[in-house]
């Protein structure tokens, strides 16, 4: 029964870790996007605006916390898998 939880936390982990790594990806479309059409993506307010132009802003920072929780996320369900599979054995 135990590996079988072991499992299931590892799974959540993973996918936790996968939501978490799409989140700067699915942002950085969204700015493409914006640029792409001619705007100017204002960062403050995580929209498009065709009117104003808008600082650089960054964007890097707030994604590299997403992807270092997705990294734990990823780690910590790898460690699970490992510890999982070890106790069938």
């Amino acid at each position: 029964m135990a590996s079988h939880n072991l499992r299931i936390a590892a799974a959540t982990l993973l996918l936790l870790g996968v939501f978490l790594a799409l989140q700067p990806i699915s942002y950085a479309r969204q700015i493409d996007s914006c640029l792409d059409r001619g705007g100017s993506f204002d960062y403050e307010n995580h929209r498009c605006d065709f009117d104003n132009s808008h600082p650089a802003g960054a964007w890097v920072s707030r994604s590299a916390v997403y992807l270092a929780f997705a990294l734990i996320s990823f780690a910590g369900g790898i460690h699970l898998v490992r510890a999982a599979s070890s106790r069938r054995s």
